[in-house]
């Protein structure tokens, strides 16, 4: 009788053992199918970008005139850190369903908590406070997590770094009509590789412009990366803490918004430390 209960007890486990094997190798498959397919996203997006300065349209600012635009401390960190790529940035298209869901997220909670003015919109000129730029949070959303996700490691096949790890992700920043950004280079302890992602433009002007003026390394001029539009880059690769940036002409639109992510190497605080010396106060 005994052994009678024992032999289905037996098979019983035996086949719960095999189903969980099956679950098993079923999860990790789909994670190689899910890691494969975010691989091809990322490699279409890099070659549609065509590399080098393809998309970036040269001014006639000359270098040596923008970069006296900079504090002493950013202009300390383009010259002293380390650089990745030969150009520091990159315009690129990102895949269409990750965007669409941020925005959706993004408009989502636009309405449905009006955005708060930017309580330290840091290097952003405006001359009222009706043209203080707006913040809403969307980090922490599973769209924002999987944009995220992405990024690192797109940014991490531009830039040849084996890593990154993910240090902040600021916005949606909406800027609003008559704004200009101080050039600048980011936050050198957090700030190193870093991605730029439009989200949205509304206003009388919504057809047209507001260029981000860039300043690849060595490039003997300023670049203007313009984002947006259907079939255009929507999204911008760059070096953010050596690649000085800002925009130096007034938005026309009565807004524009964007989010910002930022990547470092790991063990990249001591590098840092050591380049830059004493001026570690960012």
């Amino acid at each position: 009788m005994a052994a009678g209960k024992i032999l289905p007890t037996f098979f019983l486990a035996l086949f719960l053992s095999f189903l969980a094997v099956l679950v098993t190798f079923a999860i990790r498959a789909q994670t190689l199918c899910r890691r494969s397919i975010l691989v091809q996203d990322i490699e279409q997006s890099l070659s549609d970008a065509k590399g080098g300065l393809s998309g970036l349209w040269p001014t006639s600012t000359k270098r040596s005139d923008f970069l006296a635009l900079l504090s002493d401390t950013h202009l300390q960190q383009a010259r002293r850190l380390p650089r990745f790529t030969k150009h520091g940035c990159l315009l690129v298209k990102l895949p269409r369903e990750l965007k669409s869901a941020l925005i959706d997220d993004y408009r989502k909670r636009r309405w449905q908590t009006p955005a708060s003015p930017e309580p330290e919109a840091a290097l952003v000129e405006f001359s009222s406070e009706d043209q203080a730029p707006l913040l809403t949070w969307v980090a922490g959303s599973a769209p924002e997590r999987k944009l995220r996700g992405w990024l690192r490691v797109a940014l991490a096949r531009w830039s040849g770094l084996s890593e990154l790890e993910h240090t902040a992700t600021y916005g949606v920043r909406t800027y609003r009509k008559g704004s200009k950004l101080t050039p600048h280079t980011d936050r050198f302890m957090t700030h190193v590789v870093s991605a730029i992602v439009h989200i949205e433009r509304t206003g009388l002007g919504a057809e047209g412009d507001w260029p981000l003026h860039v300043l690849p390394h060595d490039a003997p001029f300023v670049f203007e990366a313009r984002l947006g539009g259907e079939q255009g880059p929507d999204c911008l690769f760059y070096e953010s803490c050596t690649v000085p940036h800002g925009r130096l002409t007034a938005l026309q639109d009565e807004e524009y918004s964007n989010i910002f992510f930022h990547y470092m190497p790991p063990g990249w605080g001591k590098q840092a430390r050591d380049r830059m010396g004493e001026e570690t106060s960012q």
